[in-house]
């Protein structure tokens, strides 16, 4: 993880305002997988493009006992999502930061 403690007020506020525009929403989750888990619909949310496709087309082999398993990876994955963005986030305003 990438040390945000040495970025301004106003460089952290930029990382915030990113983070919030591209962040996960678990209960988004919750809803799209209650709704659409059978379909992948979740993992499309995720951006699993591949994985939702699969899901869409195999999980009917599975009666859906793939997509209930599913929601307890996907809750953890959306924490390494976010994570992820955040440190995006991070690297874009210090890339930023450097050039002004």
């Amino acid at each position: 993880m990438i040390n945000k403690v040495n970025l301004t007020t106003e460089q952290l506020m930029m990382v915030r305002d990113e983070v919030d525009r591209k962040m996960k929403n678990k209960t988004a989750l919750f809803w799209i997988w209650f709704f659409l888990g059978g379909f992948g619909g979740h993992r499309f949310y995720m951006g699993n493009t591949g994985y939702a496709v699969a899901m869409l087309f195999f999980n009917w082999m599975t009666l859906g006992i793939w997509a209930l398993i599913d929601i307890f990876v996907s809750w953890q994955k959306v924490d390494e999502i976010n994570d992820r963005i955040e440190e995006e986030a991070i690297v874009k305003v210090m890339a930023l930061s450097k050039q002004a």
